[in-house]
């Protein structure tokens, strides 16, 4: 398995994000293009295992959250578990509103050290801000 460098990522990243915003939740099937990203073509190669689904709103019960979870090896040959989420729209916070009002945000998670690496909104990547301690 080859290793993906930080430019790999960004762009494995901005595809994700684009095929998780391309998804119905009222289709069956729904996830099949995220699971194209991960299997198919360059990206194939780097993922070492996947599950993409659709979690529920907290409020309405239903299927709206599109996520993908994915563990990819990096260059220095470490794995990292991420998980893609798109923003709940129904969640009353500044990014929710945002959300509802139309914008695209995915947030990228460190699923091991539970921590948020960043997100794209608008098709733009903002890293996460640190803490200063």
């Amino acid at each position: 398995m080859p290793n993906m460098s930080k430019e790999d990522r960004y762009h494995f990243l901005r595809e994700i994000y684009n095929a998780l915003f391309d998804i119905d939740v009222n289709k069956p099937g729904k996830t099949k293009a995220v699971e194209a990203i991960t299997l198919d073509g360059k990206w194939g190669d780097f993922v070492k295992k996947y599950k993409a689904t659709c979690l529920r709103d907290s409020v309405s019960k239903k299927l709206i959250i599109p996520t993908l979870d994915v563990v990819i090896k990096l260059e220095d040959g470490r794995e990292i578990e991420l998980r893609c989420i798109v923003q709940n729209p129904n969640t009353p916070t500044n990014f929710g509103r945002l959300a509802k009002k139309g914008e695209r945000i995915m947030w990228v998670i460190d699923r091991k050290a539970r921590t948020f690496i960043g997100r794209i909104h608008t098709g733009q990547w903002h890293k996460a801000m640190l803490p200063k301690t």
